[in-house]
């Protein structure tokens, strides 16, 4: 008992901070309820269909290579079977892991305990993160198998240990094989050494080695998977049209800078200009002015906009949907505003701080920074995709600003709210959605036969709509085309009428939504006639 008090004293208040933070959200939000969200009921399908043939089987249904994530999924699963309570707690504890390994480096950058808590906890409440974090989408856990890579690879680096390389190379590898990407950490990390010289031969090998073994790993089981194919195929299709590819480009490296500075507030505040600051605003106002010349604007929404926080899969019905001050245009103009101002503050105040680029920083911040190139190509871009960029430039802004510790924390405490309250609209309508499903299945009607938003489609149509086809991917590939919509005999939607002479009402599911504060409702429809 003893032992165990002083090893819980030697625990930093940083990581109690952490802890008590994540499980006082997660208490709130009650998050593990028993439907998919999004888009994954794909790797939930997968977990299942592995863990009934006691071998892995992937869904067609992604393009992911997302082994790891069936295999994570699955270890959650073994006590009590599949569910997707077990399946939503495996990405909690990943997503807590990640945010206590990205504390971990950046106390291996030399930040004191409270700017490295308060560096994680900007993180947590980054609303990408944070609502993805209480879904199985593989986001967050390609990002935390990331945060646990760079961890290691930076007291590696620092210590000149190869006992810590070679587990950031196999922790990049996990990550790899949850989402392709994440390869990169050990890419940086190779090529940092043999640029700087301050890595062995040896080293370089054992890293690129167990890379290498990972890559060749998952190219001898990606042949047989068709969706990796035409993904290669449609990022190829579109690099191709260069206008359109140069167009995508600018849309969504400003959107990027969006993101950056409004996720990235509470760093924003104070003044000074440091060497290189004129020079990095300047060239984010031409980014910004190229983009407004050209007619194009920043690529943004699907996790975050007007429908709140989280994707509105009932996508016939999402303008109907009462989403409070996230449904008010003056609040995004003002959010546009704050975004790229923190964005030139923060560019001025940074500027160009070699001291810290140059280093073993420089190393692990160059991986994430090269993860997020491969998502650049692919003509479909959701605004999750810039999650990577969070930890290098949330690191920079910490061992670089002090902002003041009342601005810091009001900024925090307004993304904790913007976090919270889109998630309890999120999950509140989603649990609202999945009850009126039930209901108008209680009525004779078959799942299958109930349109309620591509996730309850995808996942009741599946495994028939596969079988029907032959085992290959329905054509265009999209997941939104695993069901047949002319089979449907009933419908959810926020809508609470319809020109539609074949529908009639049949009740209605009401939630309470934090974001207006009272409660909303979700309407049932059912065909008067059959569908043929």
């Amino acid at each position: 008992m003893r032992a165990a008090l002083f090893l819980l004293r030697r625990i930093p208040p940083g990581v109690w901070t952490l802890l008590g933070a994540f499980l006082l959200c997660a208490l709130l939000l009650d998050p593990l309820n028993p439907f998919p969200l999004d888009d994954d009921w794909g790797y939930a399908l997968s977990v299942r269909m592995s863990m009934a043939a006691g071998a892995f089987v992937p869904s067609e249904a992604q393009a992911v290579s997302m082994a790891m994530q069936v295999l994570w999924g699955w270890l959650f699963c073994l006590p009590f079977g599949f569910s997707m309570e077990a399946l939503r707690l495996s990405t909690m504890v990943l997503s807590w892991l990640g945010l206590l390994a990205f504390y971990g480096s950046l106390r291996e950058l030399d930040l004191d305990d409270a700017w490295s808590a308060a560096g994680a906890l900007c993180l947590l409440f980054n609303p990408l993160f944070f609502i993805l974090s209480f879904t199985f989408m593989t986001d967050v856990p390609a990002l935390s198998w990331m945060l646990l890579s760079g961890f290691a690879f930076l007291r590696g680096l620092k210590n000149g240990d190869e006992r810590w390389l070679a587990a950031g190379a196999v922790l990049s590898g996990f990550a790899y094989l949850v989402r392709q990407p994440g390869l990169a950490l050990s890419a940086a990390a190779v090529l940092w050494m043999l640029f700087s010289g301050k890595g062995s031969k040896r080293a370089c090998l054992l890293v690129g080695g167990i890379a290498l073994a990972f890559a060749a790993g998952h190219a001898l089981w990606a042949p047989r998977r068709e969706g990796v194919h035409e993904l290669v195929w449609l990022m190829r299709g579109h690099a191709a049209d260069l206008p359109s590819f140069a167009a995508d480009l600018l849309r969504r490296s400003s959107g990027a800078v969006l993101y950056l500075g409004l996720f990235l507030l509470p760093w924003a505040a104070g003044g000074g200009i440091r060497k290189g600051g004129k020079a990095a605003a300047l060239s984010l106002l031409g980014l910004f002015a190229c983009v407004w010349v050209l007619g194009l604007g920043p690529q943004t929404g699907n996790l975050v906009g007007r429908f709140g926080l989280g994707t509105c899969t009932l996508t016939g019905s999402c303008g109907l949907k009462a989403s409070g001050i996230f449904g008010s245009p003056a609040f995004w103009s003002a959010c546009f505003l704050a975004g790229l101002a923190s964005a030139l503050s923060l560019a001025c105040r940074i500027g160009l701080p070699m001291e810290f680029l140059k280093g073993p920083a420089g190393a692990w911040s160059s991986g994430f920074l090269l993860a997020f190139l491969p998502y650049l190509p692919p003509a479909d871009f959701y605004d999750r995709y810039y999650l990577v960029l969070f930890p290098p430039a949330i690191a920079l802004a910490a061992a670089v600003l002090r902002p003041a510790r009342l601005a810091f924390g009001l900024g925090l405490c307004a993304l904790a709210a913007w976090c919270l309250f889109g998630a309890g609209d999120y999950l509140a309508w989603n649990r609202a959605k999945w009850r009126a499903g039930a209901i108008l299945c209680g009525q004779g009607l078959r799942p299958e036969e109930v349109s309620n938003g591509f996730d309850w489609n995808d996942w009741f149509n599946y495994e028939r709509r596969l079988a029907e086809l032959g085992g290959r991917r329905p054509s265009g590939g999209h997941t939104r085309h695993w069901w047949d919509e002319s089979r449907m005999r009933a419908a959810v939607s926020f809508a609470s009428g319809t020109r539609s002479e074949e529908l009639r009402p049949a009740g209605r599911v009401g939630y309470w939504s934090p974001l207006t504060f009272r409660t909303e409702y979700l309407y049932l429809w059912v065909r008067a006639r059959p569908a043929p």
